[in-house]
């Protein structure tokens, strides 16, 4: 068991070629579970698109189509009719599904039948995975080493009625960022790392989102799903370390969103 450290993350981090082009730095998609949180689905997205994604596609209910456009210009976003996602939704975004390099889904989502069903036809593919919210309720029957699930305590306790983290990460053989006053990260085959950035400020509504954003996003940029989970929950604090020194606690999730970049590009990835 490690405490994560700038050492630690600095190696880590996406390095670009030069000669990229559009597309070859990540593409990740954000599927929206629910309509009343329509900013939870922006908010993450934002967190793929500053942690230096190329692309970054919006899957969400329609009424939330235009508020998700008005944010960022760069987001790529199409509609499903309704409240809630649903399995038959899924086949309007094969295309989106197969162009991504991560798909993130759970931000601003409710617990339903129908909406876990979507999430578990989802994760069977091979694709990397971010389960965020009552998206991880899907891991019940299994999950796989691709996938990151970024609860808190209470909704880590909700869904595996377990304290370990390590145990239930190699028995669903999965990622888990457990978020808290210290995070932890617990890798598929049980490794753990502690991270201890952040501060109380980070209570503020959606800094889950963006969190489970950045991840989605080192992840569409290669990050293995471990490693971007260590990366994302050091990064996120460390954004908010940085915003509490010019704002205090008075800072919101989409100053965290914002703050990414400087905070990448302190920790020497540019």
């Amino acid at each position: 068991m490690k405490t994560l450290a700038l050492a630690n993350i600095k190696p880590l981090l996406p390095r670009r070629k030069p000669d990229s082009h559009k597309g070859e730095n990540g593409r990740v998609l954000v599927i929206g579970g629910d309509s009343e949180f329509s900013g939870a689905h922006v908010l993450c997205a934002m967190g793929a698109l500053y942690a230096g994604c190329d692309i970054v596609r919006l899957f969400v209910p329609k009424c939330n189509v235009a508020v998700a456009r008005s944010y960022c210009p760069e987001f790529i976003v199409r509609g499903y009719e309704g409240d809630s996602l649903k399995p038959e939704f899924l086949n309007n975004i094969e295309d989106f599904i197969k162009e991504s390099d991560c798909v993130i889904i759970g931000p601003g989502s409710k617990p339903g039948k129908e909406f876990l069903q979507s999430v578990k036809e989802l994760i069977k593919s091979d694709h990397k995975f971010v389960l965020d919210s009552n998206a991880i309720g899907a891991i019940s029957e299994g999950g796989n080493e691709n996938i990151v699930i970024t609860p808190h305590k209470g909704e880590f306790e909700r869904f595996f009625h377990a304290e370990d983290v390590a145990k239930i990460a190699k028995k669903y053989s999965i990622n888990i960022l457990l978020k808290g006053l210290t995070d932890t990260i617990a890798s598929s085959n049980g490794e753990i790392s502690l991270n201890k950035t952040g501060n109380a400020g980070m209570t503020v509504g959606g800094s889950g989102d963006v969190l489970a954003g950045v991840c989605g996003g080192l992840m569409a940029q290669g990050l293995s799903p471990f490693s971007a989970a260590q990366s994302g929950a050091f990064l996120l604090g460390k954004a908010g370390d940085n915003l509490k020194m010019r704002k205090d606690f008075c800072y919101t999730a989409k100053d965290l969103a914002e703050e990414i970049p400087y905070t990448m590009g302190d920790s020497g990835r540019l």
